[in-house]
């Protein structure tokens, strides 16, 4: 046994063979890129950074590769041009590239389209005081706009802090936003603070912003700060309100909707909507220019998901083909060829409320809809706001 443990001993302590070391060259360092390339690749960096669904990433990889290959002649033409071409592979027709001149253009847009909740509000008051009592809003239509608009007409309607939609971005992370009356902000009292749950955030939209009473925009139908949260400020909530929706209602306006719908304060009617449910980001680059980017999708309250499926009708109603026609040519709504019964919409409200019916139609068929029936109109800050009052 000792020779064995000898031997062991003597083969553990033998010298080893060490392969030579080998001298390697480092790797290259890649040229610094020229301005336009260094442009190319700021679009592909914020797209790997925030872009919504990157489904193939080692694809993306190879499109900065294939960018920095790209001969660009110095043209910020071709600049332009090849991050058009990139950005087509994501196969997401609502991230693009806008020019500087485009960046000016959409910040204009924005701005209109801010101005929708008062404009509306105000057309909802003035019905209310010629003695409407029950309501239609209007979105056939309507593409949507700012996401901060869908909130404040939330709040409008429904009451300040009602829960209007979640947002989950591409980590995952979601985060619910409320209605938002409109330049009305709760007192910082213990009772208020504990009517914003974590992960909830009232009003503002995704930048946070919340206007305060003097940001309020002239004419507009803000409540006083004496308005507690939970409160709607245009019309009474026991006032039954009809959601007119159809294949060209998006965005915004399917968030406006959906929250609604899912807070039992309206009934949806009409057609399926269209089925936006991402949101997207502007990203301002170097040059001036911009990129519009998909960073989110949003559902509604109930958690439907509204992105390519839209929301379905609980009353569909439909417009015949001449006055389908008509509305073309004048570029304005058609006027539906069946009566909203507004005795079977308190119903549906009513049950909703008490948990007693699922909120969701099918929208492929049944509901309940009587003979023609008209009403008037009046257009505000791009929705269709009609009196319903004669319609029972």
């Amino acid at each position: 046994m000792a020779a064995h443990r000898a031997e062991v001993d003597d083969f553990s302590s033998a010298p080893t063979s060490v392969a030579p070391a080998v001298a390697t060259a480092p790797a290259p360092t890649p040229p610094p890129l020229d301005k336009e390339h260094a442009l190319l690749d700021e679009v592909w960096a914020l797209i790997d950074r925030y872009y919504l669904t990157l489904r193939d990433a080692p694809a993306w990889a190879d499109q900065r590769r294939k960018a920095a290959s790209t001969p660009l002649g110095g043209s910020r033409t071709a600049t332009y041009a090849a991050a058009r071409r990139m950005l087509k592979t994501l196969g997401d027709p609502y991230t693009r590239l806008l020019t500087p001149d485009g960046m000016a253009a959409l910040s204009k847009l924005s701005e209109f389209n801010a101005s929708a909740a008062a404009d509306t509000g105000a057309a909802f008051q003035r019905l209310a005081a010629a003695g409407a009592d029950a309501y239609v809003l209007d979105l056939r239509g309507n593409p949507g706009g700012v996401f901060e608009g869908a909130l404040d007409l939330a709040g409008l309607l429904d009451g300040d802090g009602t829960p209007a939609a979640t947002v989950v971005d591409k980590s995952g992370a979601s985060e619910t936003f409320t209605g938002h009356v409109v330049g009305y902000e709760a007192p910082a009292t213990p009772a208020a603070q504990e009517q914003t749950q974590p992960g909830v955030r009232r009003g503002g939209g995704l930048t946070g912003r919340a206007l305060s009473a003097s940001a309020a925009p002239t004419g507009s139908v803000a409540a006083s700060a004496a308005v507690p949260p939970g409160r709607g400020v245009v019309v009474p909530l026991s006032a039954p309100l009809v959601v007119l929706l159809d294949d060209h209602s998006a965005s915004s306006s399917e968030v406006l909707a959906g929250a609604l719908r899912d807070n039992c304060r309206a009934v949806l009617a009409g057609g399926r909507s269209y089925g936006k449910g991402v949101i997207q980001g502007v990203f301002g680059l170097s040059d001036g220019s911009g990129l519009v980017v998909t960073v989110a999708s949003y559902v509604t309250p109930r958690g439907d998901i509204i992105q390519e499926r839209g929301l379905p009708p609980q009353l569909p109603l439909s417009a015949g083909l001449r006055e389908r026609a008509g509305a073309a040519l004048r570029g304005q709504p058609p006027p539906l060829e069946e009566k909203i019964d507004w005795t079977r919409v308190r119903e549906q409200l009513s049950m909703c409320a008490a948990g007693e019916e699922d909120v969701v139609g099918d929208g492929r068929g049944g509901g309940w809809a009587t003979p023609h029936g008209g009403a008037g109109d009046v257009r505000a800050g791009g929705f269709n706001v009609i009196d319903a009052a004669g319609g029972a």
